[in-house]
C-alpha cells in the first residue's frame, strides 16, 4: 500500500485558508487563520470524520457578530462550525483578569496564527503554527504532524509567558505533547497547585467544582 504523506494548502468555499495533512489512513484539515483549529480529522478507510460539525457548517469568513464591545459568547458561537479548538488562556465564560478583558473560550481560539508547512521526504509532513496573544503575555508554538503508517496525528506544543508576573495557574513555560492515536496527554509545568472552576461546567465532569489539589513535581 502506498502510504506516502502529503501536505497541501487550499481555500475553502467559506473563504477560510486550510492546510491539509494526510497519509493513506488519515486526513487532517487545519484552519490557521481561525485560531489554528483542527476542523476535521478523517479516518479514510471508513470516510469518517471523528470531529463533530455544527449543522450550519463554517460561517463565511468576514461575516457574523463582532467581538469588540459585544457578547463574546454569541460572537464565538456564531463562528463555530465544529472541530477542535485551542482554548487558551481561559475557557468558558468571558472574564476580566488583571484589568484585561478575556473573551469567551480565550483569544487563542479567534486569532489568526502564522504557519509554515514542512515535508520530510514521503515519511512525514508537518505544519508549525505560532501566535503571540494580545491581551495576555503568552506565545504559543504548535507543531501538527502526520507520519507514514500512523492512523492519527501528533501534536507538540509549547506555551511561553513573556512577562514576569504570574497569569495562570499552570505557570511557565509549559509544554504539552498530545497523541490522539495513543490516547495519552502529558503536561509538564512548574505549578504545584491545581484549582478547578468555582462552578460545575458539566454533569459529566470528573473533577468537582472548587476542588484544590497538589500536582506531582513537574507534571500535571
Amino acid at each position: 500500500m502506498n502510504d506516502a504523506c502529503k501536505i497541501s494548502e487550499t481555500l475553502l468555499a467559506s473563504g477560510h485558508r486550510a492546510v491539509i495533512l494526510e497519509n493513506s489512513s488519515t486526513s487532517v484539515t487545519l484552519l490557521p487563520e481561525k485560531g489554528a483549529e483542527i476542523y476535521s480529522l478523517v479516518y479514510k478507510p471508513r470516510a469518517m470524520d471523528v470531529l463533530w460539525k455544527s449543522p450550519w457548517g463554517l460561517t463565511a469568513r468576514g461575516t457574523g457578530f463582532a467581538f469588540a464591545g459585544g457578547n463574546t459568547e454569541a460572537a464565538w458561537m456564531d463562528q463555530y462550525g465544529g472541530g477542535w479548538q485551542e482554548i487558551f488562556p481561559n475557557g468558558g465564560a468571558a472574564c476580566v483578569y488583571k484589568n484585561a478583558p478575556l473573551n469567551f473560550h480565550g483569544e487563542a481560539s479567534i486569532q489568526a496564527w502564522d504557519y509554515t508547512v514542512q515535508k520530510h521526504a514521503s515519511s512525514c509532513v508537518a505544519v508549525e503554527l505560532t501566535v503571540a496573544l494580545r491581551r495576555s503575555p503568552f506565545r504559543i508554538h504548535r507543531t501538527v504532524i502526520v507520519e507514514r503508517n500512523l492512523a492519527g496525528l501528533q501534536i507538540q506544543e509549547s506555551i511561553v509567558k513573556r512577562a514576569k508576573k504570574t497569569c495562570i495557574t499552570c505557570g511557565t513555560p509549559s509544554r504539552a505533547r498530545r497523541s490522539v492515536s495513543q490516547r495519552d496527554c502529558v503536561l509538564s509545568v512548574p505549578a504545584r497547585t491545581f484549582v478547578n472552576h468555582s462552578l460545575e461546567i458539566s454533569p459529566s465532569a470528573q473533577i468537582p467544582a472548587e476542588v484544590r489539589g497538589t500536582m506531582a513535581a513537574g507534571r500535571g
